[in-house]
């Protein structure tokens, strides 16, 4: 067997590694923006987080075609064929890619956690708002009050 559908999907590995890598960075930088609640910056991270996301996309439907293509030239069924099965099918000549495999799931992993961690956030900066919003609701004159103080109390016109 020829080394090229390896380095193939070494090459789409490693492509998948970086979107990953660029992904975790992006959530990084939106939990800081967060914090600061600059709603500017995070319309444009998550713009930014969409575009990593296809590109996410095309490298996984790129490895699932190499494998494919991968497991037919080795004789193994291409329907459910993961990417152990091809490292475990080709033996020592499957180093670089369990290496890979390593580094992707656990930048995935890392990726994963950053992701539930700003929704967690943003969830609880959410709620704070609301909150906010809701004692702002009580505070606002209604039809009829003035927005004087006095004692700190809102007082009531009579008309």
């Amino acid at each position: 067997m020829n080394d090229q559908p390896i380095t193939q999907l070494a090459e789409v590995l490693a492509v998948e590694e970086h979107v990953h890598l660029e992904l975790r960075k992006l959530l990084a930088e939106e939990r800081e923006r967060m914090l600061e609640l600059d709603a500017e910056s995070l319309y444009e991270l998550a713009t930014r987080k969409e575009i990593l996301a296809e590109e996410g996309r095309l490298a996984r439907d790129a490895r699932t075609k190499v494998i494919s293509d991968l497991a037919r030239s080795l004789g193994l069924p291409e329907a459910g064929i993961t990417l152990s099965q091809i490292c475990v099918a080709l033996g020592d000549a499957a180093a670089p890619l369990r290496a890979a495999q390593s580094r992707l799931l656990a930048i995935v992993s890392a990726v994963a956690e950053l992701s539930e961690a700003n929704q967690r956030l943003g969830g609880d900066r959410l709620a704070d708002v609301q909150t906010t919003l809701q004692l702002l609701g009580r505070l606002a004159p209604t039809a009829g009050q003035g927005s004087s103080r006095r004692g700190g109390n809102l007082v009531q016109r009579s008309a």
